[in-house]
């Protein structure tokens, strides 16, 4: 089977993803049952995380500003090789 996994992004509750996604708390399988859930599912995890939009960084490398800490290093790495996000005219890179 396939999980998928489900962290709220910060300003944002567990309780409010539900309630903008019936459908979803149907699938929902409690976190202590992870090893015994053979159907698909899905897994909520309360969890403290930085503030980090795609679009955020998005517009900072458009920008030329810092990533540092926003991305893995391997991440920013290819978007460095491949000329990714450099302006609005080119979002799409080089090969």
């Amino acid at each position: 089977a396939c999980h998928f996994v489900v962290i709220a992004r910060p300003g944002t509750t567990l309780d409010a993803v539900l309630s903008r996604n019936p459908a979803l708390r149907a699938r929902v399988i409690p976190l202590a049952e992870a090893g015994r859930a053979f159907a698909t599912g899905v897994f909520l995890i309360e969890a403290t995380t930085p503030d980090v939009s795609s679009s955020g960084i998005r517009t900072k490398l458009a920008t030329h500003e810092s990533v540092v800490g926003l991305l893995p290093d391997t991440v920013a790495r290819h978007i460095e090789r491949h000329h990714l996000y450099q302006t609005d005219d080119n979002l799409h890179g080089q090969d």
